[in-house]
């Protein structure tokens, strides 16, 4: 939930690290940015063999999508990361769109079927406290 005067982009940064914490990738150093982005929404880059991950969102989401969506943005983003080893082996083997979509395919269904139990789990802590 949003709090009082918080902006959309620190919300969608809570968010990022509240998955972080869920998925158990806590050995991920993760930053969160915001830029201009042409072809997705949302995207992240990895260095150093994966521990540095970077995830970006586009001002324009920004601005433009309510809270529920950038909350299941971040989980996508958070759960797409965690194939950076998969994805850069395939890369050795076949281009990077190609290896992007076959990820890209299995995190979306992670995110059509697990994302609305989460969102669940969520509504009953709150309800809990």
């Amino acid at each position: 939930m949003k709090k009082k005067n918080q902006t959309k982009f620190e919300y969608f940064k809570e968010r990022v690290y509240y998955y972080q914490k869920m998925l158990g990738l806590q050995n991920f150093k993760i930053s969160v940015f915001k830029d201009k982005l042409t072809d997705s929404k949302a995207s992240w880059y990895s260095c150093d063999s994966g521990k540095i991950i970077s995830i970006v969102i586009d001002e324009k989401v920004l601005k433009n999508e309510n809270l529920k969506n950038l909350d299941e943005l971040a989980f996508h983003e958070i759960y797409e990361c965690q194939f950076y080893k998969i994805k850069f082996n395939l890369n050795l083997f076949f281009n990077d769109l190609y290896t992007s979509e076959l990820i890209h395919e299995i995190v979306r269904r992670a995110e059509n079927c697990i994302f609305p139990f989460i969102c669940d789990k969520i509504k009953g802590e709150k309800n809990v406290k």
